[in-house]
């Protein structure tokens, strides 16, 4: 004979079910079992495809069975506080996590995503040292790390169909590119190629008359280069006239006296080639008591140099040869409407050349009564490329 009862509420335990019929009585025992409770779940998401190794936590799981939506989990390991299993395949969204016991059931989310996919990747190239960036196009991109040839690299934004990510620095080569998510990952192999960077022109070149038919050019290193092109402009473009492995500077020879030259620099590192230094212009008009200080007594002779440098500078830039107030200056004559006279053609000369504007330590006007050699000394550094003190 079976009776059917429905249980009363009651702690955890084991009780004695007693019966009883006019022939007699008799007990059975019962467990009340608690229910299962939850606290994590790790990870809370995975692939469509299953087979992710999720460990649940909580209280009161032993003996539990696992579904994911309507199906089943393999599980792998319980205990009491404890369940380890492997996800069964799903469709791509959210769904119930049900552990049930014999004491009842708990729920906890877990969602199945779709693994990414790639289609395209732009630019495809890159310098060495990194910080380009850089476009995934494909499905399924929201929430992807992104490695680089087994680097890292930095997400810089987002979204279903579309990833940007900064490139970490590496040497040069083609390297996989691989998005992960929590469904799985997508390799484009051999899909970007760092580019070794090309290095830098020397930061500044100096170009002055060594002689009457020589210019010294000279150059701040490149940490990198392991030799350096000097070009010169002689008025029909420039020309590769040096290629110097070891040094910063190269004497330039068997030049037109009185004449007016342009100096670009390039640094090499194995094949790569700098973008060209700034323009150095020289004329090969050498001055005498180079440099001119205080003390230095100022003569015509200086004056003269000066002209015949500027329209050295003016007949390179295809200007014609500049006129002067007085053609024949007494040393102490000189005025401050000579050095004026002489910063307006270098001016034109300059600006002709696209060289940089010339920036005069003093300021002069035509009522100016005393000339100074730092007003000689401009002139001079205008129509050359050198340090100024």
């Amino acid at each position: 004979t079976r009776h059917s009862f429905v249980s009363p509420p009651h702690s955890a335990g084991t009780v004695h079910i007693a019966m009883g019929t006019a022939f007699g009585s008799g007990t059975a025992p019962f467990t009340y079992v608690a229910a299962p409770a939850i606290t994590n779940i790790l990870p809370s998401s995975g692939p469509t495809s299953g087979g992710q190794a999720v460990s649940i936590t909580g209280s009161n799981l032993d003996s539990a069975t696992v579904t994911f939506g309507t199906r089943a989990a393999v599980i792998t390991g319980t205990a009491a506080t404890s369940i380890t299993l492997a996800t069964p395949m799903g469709a791509a969204g959210s769904v119930d996590v049900m552990i049930t016991t014999a004491g009842g059931t708990a729920i906890v989310p877990y969602t199945y995503v779709p693994p990414p996919a790639i289609t395209s990747i732009n630019p495809s190239s890159g310098p060495t040292n990194g910080g380009q960036s850089v476009t995934i196009s494909g499905n399924n991109l929201a929430g992807v790390t992104v490695r680089i040839g087994g680097e890292r690299a930095t997400v810089t934004a987002a979204s279903a169909t579309t990833v940007t990510f900064s490139t970490p620095a590496r040497v040069a080569g083609t390297v996989d590119v691989v998005a992960t998510n929590a469904g799985g990952a997508a390799t484009s192999p051999q899909m970007y190629t760092y580019v070794a960077a090309a290095p830098p022109p020397p930061a500044v070149v100096n170009a002055a008359a060594s002689s009457t038919t020589a210019i010294l050019v000279s150059w701040t290193p490149v940490a990198s280069a392991d030799r350096y092109q000097v070009f010169r402009d002689s008025g029909a473009g420039y020309a590769l006239v040096a290629t110097v492995l070891n040094g910063t500077s190269y004497n330039d020879l068997s030049l037109a006296p009185s004449t007016a030259y342009l100096y670009r620099v390039r640094a090499v590192t194995s094949s790569l080639v700098s973008a060209d230094s700034l323009t150095a212009p020289a004329t090969t008009i050498v001055f005498s008591d180079d440099p001119l200080v205080s003390l230095t007594p100022l003569r015509a002779s200086h004056l003269y140099e000066l002209r015949s440098a500027v329209n050295a500078l003016r007949a390179r830039a295809g200007l014609s040869a500049a006129t002067w107030a007085d053609l024949s200056v007494e040393a102490k004559k000189v005025q401050a409407a000579h050095i004026l006279e002489l910063r307006s053609a270098l001016d034109a000369a300059r600006n002709a050349l696209l060289l940089p504007r010339f920036v005069y330590r003093q300021g002069l006007s035509i009522e100016s009564t005393y000339v100074q050699a730092v007003d000689f000394m401009d002139i001079r550094d205008g129509t050359r490329s050198v340090l100024r003190p």
